[in-house]
């Protein structure tokens, strides 16, 4: 019969105040010390791996919110602007016809009126010249008026033009300043460097080099 695992007897290097020395370990002791040094290498890499994994799954997570923070923004920023340019070119329009039907209700009061004093020389017999002065003045009104019309028509327009300009700006500008940066996502590469270094550190951890180059265990 063969001695039993559990009790054989095995050289081990040992550690104390007269230096390196030699003694003997059973097969069950050194089992335990391997055990709690790769129970310590086995936590540590697999720390670094969840580590890995959640600041990968974080960045993914937060480029994702970013990307559809970012559309809403830019959607509700679109929308705004063309409520509010549909609602200037309304009133745009609105007040260009405001302006068409004055022009045309004081030509008809002038041409009405051109009418009447003609109408009104030929039963007195007022001398033309009296009428034709009559009549140029009318259209002089009319023309004065129908001048500052259309003047008022065109600074109402380009006001528009510039407020409806700096919707355009505004709106650039809240898209811009809704744009999403995204977060670096680690690599696979990164992580496998990440999980190495912290298992060459659990080694580090629990071994030691002697001077010869022999491997001993600090647990």
């Amino acid at each position: 019969m063969g001695t039993a695992i559990s009790a054989l007897s095995i050289p081990a290097i040992s550690v104390g105040a007269g230096g390196v020395g030699l003694t003997s370990m059973t097969v069950g002791s050194l089992a335990s010390t391997v055990g709690v040094a790769g129970a310590v290498q086995g936590l540590m890499t697999a720390g670094a791996a969840y580590s890995f994994w959640a600041q990968r799954e974080a960045a993914q997570l937060a480029n994702k919110v970013g990307e559809q923070n970012y559309k809403l923004n830019r959607d509700l920023a679109n929308q705004s602007y063309f409520d509010r340019t549909a609602t200037a070119r309304t009133a745009q329009a609105q007040q260009q016809q405001k302006h068409a039907m004055e022009i045309d209700r004081v030509g008809r009061a002038a041409m009405e009126a051109a009418g009447t004093a003609r109408a009104t020389a030929g039963e007195t017999k007022v001398a033309g010249a009296a009428v034709n002065s009559v009549l140029r003045d009318l259209v002089g009104q009319y023309m004065n008026f129908a001048t500052a019309t259309v003047r008022n028509s065109m600074f109402a327009d380009a006001q528009t033009e510039v407020a409806v300009k700096a919707m355009q700006t505004q709106t650039q500008g809240r898209i811009l300043a809704a744009q999403h940066v995204d977060v670096p996502v680690p690599s696979f590469l990164q992580g496998a460097l990440q999980i190495g270094t912290s298992a060459m550190q659990a080694w580090d951890m629990t071994h030691t080099v002697a001077a010869d180059g022999t491997v001993i265990s600090k647990i």
